[in-house]
């Protein structure tokens, strides 16, 4: 996959030919676009040796946002509000499903009710968290913690209705933040022709001078949405250079599932599309220092589309084990974990953005799979009927990425 896209890369950075008649005949006159070279990293400068690449905001952005998601495993007692306040640090809230109806996609109303479920989560942390800090063990009905496994002393939180809170909440972000904000945001504003001279943009800020234009701190911006975990030491000491091999420390969000599919035979999805898309950024980056416009429209799909395929093979087969563990007597929670995960990558299909520029499902679709997820609560699918509805849901997914 890695050898594929750098081929598809050299072919479109050679020559790449735009048609156009003159007023006197119908030649077609080449253009040429072309890359000055091919870099394996993600690292860029100026001509003066600055460095160029800062996303420090999406670093600290989801650094807040892990914080959010330890204060929901913290076995203490947090109200909706005390959540809201934290998740509005470094404007995550702002930023979170920011661009739902305002054109690019999904309908007027449709990112109030999203923010609406977050809140819902927040909630239902609320309601549990009590009961949660007193040690009560949970079961239908009864909010608690479960024994991860037989062999470990360490819990799971659970709402009464058998939800891990934290696991919906990061897997819900993976698609309304991390996703979103390349997929319809940053990725879709880089203007070349307007906001690619601009050397020095945002001026002096408090980490020192800026040495990038516009168009490439937006796309660095998009890059810290998957990659700024890797980076963030509260707030300080960054180091935004960096190869393949130093982009696996993520340990949360899309970061961390993106890096699970390294190409090895039998392991997750059998893609590597952990190289794909970090070389589609690498190749994107030094189109924007090129101003190659279609070279960079060609990685950004490449982006947006492996992005979206990891998304929607990790709500499949969260399902499809939630369905396996359904049917266990002996899973303890492995059940109501891994299903609170699919819950979140469900959650997150409508962030997707395929190569017809459209989600793999609409808000509508993912709103009926997760009102029925809601409504027959996590261990009202523990049952035969309830494992084979969730394998559905799992097949459902897999047929539609299978035309990708």
């Amino acid at each position: 996959m890695k050898k594929n896209n750098l081929l598809k890369t050299l072919l479109l950075s050679a020559v790449v030919i735009i048609s156009s008649c003159s007023s006197d005949s119908d030649n077609i006159e080449p253009v040429v676009c072309s890359l000055s070279s091919l870099p394996t990293e993600y690292s860029f400068a100026d001509d003066n040796g600055n460095s160029t690449v800062y996303y420090g905001g999406q670093a600290s952005r989801l650094g807040a946002a892990e914080d959010v998601y330890n204060t929901l495993n913290a076995d203490a007692v947090y109200t909706q509000a005390d959540l809201i306040t934290d998740f509005a640090v470094n404007n995550i809230a702002g930023k979170f499903a920011e661009n739902v109806g305002n054109g690019s996609y999904g309908s007027n109303g449709d990112r109030a009710t999203i923010v609406a479920d977050l809140h819902q989560l927040f909630l239902d942390y609320e309601n549990a968290s009590t009961d949660i800090a007193s040690g009560l063990t949970a079961a239908p009905g009864q909010a608690g913690l479960l024994q991860k496994s037989t062999t470990s002393t360490s819990m799971y939180e659970l709402t009464a209705d058998g939800w891990e809170v934290d696991q919906q909440y990061a897997k819900m972000l993976i698609g309304a933040l991390c996703l979103e904000q390349n997929a319809y945001d940053y990725l879709t504003k880089i203007d070349l022709t307007n906001d690619n001279s601009n050397r020095g943009y945002d001026g002096n800020q408090a980490w020192g001078a800026t040495h990038y234009t516009k168009a490439e701190h937006y796309f660095d911006e998009a890059y810290g949405y998957i990659y700024g975990l890797d980076h963030h030491t509260n707030g300080t000491g960054y180091d935004f250079a960096g190869d393949l091999n130093d982009a696996i420390q993520n340990d949360l969000f899309l970061g961390k599932y993106l890096n699970k599919h390294t190409g090895e035979p039998g392991v997750a999805s059998g893609n590597n599309w952990r190289a794909d898309a970090y070389n589609a950024y690498v190749l994107g980056r030094q189109a924007i220092v090129d101003n190659c416009q279609d070279v960079l429209d060609a990685q950004i799909n490449i982006i947006n589309t492996t992005l979206s395929k990891v998304v929607a093979w990790h709500a499949a087969d969260y399902l499809s084990k939630a369905s396996t563990d359904a049917l266990s007597s002996n899973d303890y929670s492995a059940y109501n974990h891994g299903l609170s995960e699919a819950w979140g990558f469900v959650y997150s299909l409508q962030f997707t953005k395929m190569s017809n520029r459209l989600p793999l499902f609409s808000h509508d679709e993912v709103n009926a799979m997760i009102l029925e997820m809601n409504t027959t609560t996590a261990w009202g699918f523990k049952n035969t009927t309830g494992a084979a509805r969730l394998q559905e849901m799992a097949d459902q997914i897999n047929t539609r990425l299978a035309n990708y």
